[in-house]
């Protein structure tokens, strides 16, 4: 008798550990502020790594966050199976690939335009007419600008925040188009050396959580939590924490 009730015991402790402690890689970009900076000890954080940690943590999943370089390679490690869902500020757009499945959004998609601050002609959307302006490769802030004449615009892609700064510090291009919360973010940072141009503007369908076709039941587990935030002040306190203190 106590050996089955023993045997039953660790056949209990063996499916929980299984079940309840399933390891979930969650891909980000190495930069990507303020929905992933670097905190102490160059220990990942941010926005999105702390809304992914509450989901990991109400899912019970160990999460795993692994950085990568540019937004192509994050795609790929996803595409591959490498990790399971990739967040970054990621923008909602129409997906290429049919194996690809996005979460609901949890925050608006805006964008904004950033410039020197020693670049004083550049002053409204206007005075961008006819300027080169940078983006982040594959990110959707591109494809809105070049699908709306209006703009006449040209549009130059980079593939990470580095090289994109690079190129606006160097003259490579008059401004960068890019999420509206990293605009405000670095414009707090570094107020002497950059300025936004107008106020944001919103397009896409919002920022979401990006994962394959295959993950369809666990991403609907994680809408249901988004859902949940939102009315159980999760999203307050992230929203508080991470963005209030640069947003006017």
């Amino acid at each position: 008798m106590i050996k089955k009730l023993l045997c039953s015991i660790f056949f209990y402790i063996i499916t929980y550990s299984a079940t309840a402690f399933a390891v979930v890689n969650i891909g980000t970009l190495q930069f990507d502020p303020p929905f992933v900076t670097n905190g102490q000890h160059l220990v990942a954080a941010g926005f999105d790594i702390e809304l992914m940690t509450n989901i990991c943590n109400r899912l019970d999943w160990e999460c795993k966050f692994i950085a990568f370089k540019d937004y192509d390679t994050l795609l790929t490690e996803l595409i591959n199976n490498n990790i399971d869902y990739a967040v970054s500020g990621i923008v909602i757009t129409p997906l290429d690939n049919p194996n690809l499945l996005f979460s609901m959004p949890y925050l608006l998609s805006a964008g904004t335009f950033v410039t020197l601050k020693s670049n004083t002609k550049l002053i409204d959307l206007s005075s961008l007419a006819n300027k080169k302006v940078g983006v982040l490769a594959g990110r959707g802030y591109g494809t809105y600008l070049m699908q709306n004449a209006t703009f006449n615009m040209t549009i130059a892609e980079y593939h990470d925040q580095m090289e994109l700064f690079d190129a606006l510090y160097n003259g490579k291009v008059d401004a960068i188009f890019m999420n509206n919360y990293t605009a405000m973010y670095l414009m707090h940072r570094y107020p002497d050396y950059i300025k936004l141009i107008n106020t944001s503007i919103n397009f896409a369908s919002g920022i979401g959580i990006l994962s394959r076709v295959d993950n369809k039941n666990n991403l609907d587990k994680i809408n249901a939590l988004l859902t949940q935030f939102e009315s159980d002040g999760t999203f307050v306190k992230l929203y508080n924490y991470h963005f209030a203190f640069f947003i006017k």
